[in-house]
């Protein structure tokens, strides 16, 4: 996952794997999809945090 930070904004790039992983989440009936903005959200904090190690 490539990011780009521009001010408060984060921009980024998905990789296939990931965008195959959001997808899959996005056709099970595990997340509504108004909450699906919210869920990137937090896959991509995750992945911030995991990342400052």
């Amino acid at each position: 996952m490539n990011q780009i930070k521009k001010g408060n904004v984060i921009t980024v790039r998905l990789n296939d794997v990931q965008v195959q992983a959001l997808q899959e989440i996005m056709n099970s009936d595990k997340v509504q999809k108004k909450n699906l903005s919210a869920t990137l959200q937090y896959l991509v904090n995750q992945y911030m945090v995991f990342n400052k190690k």
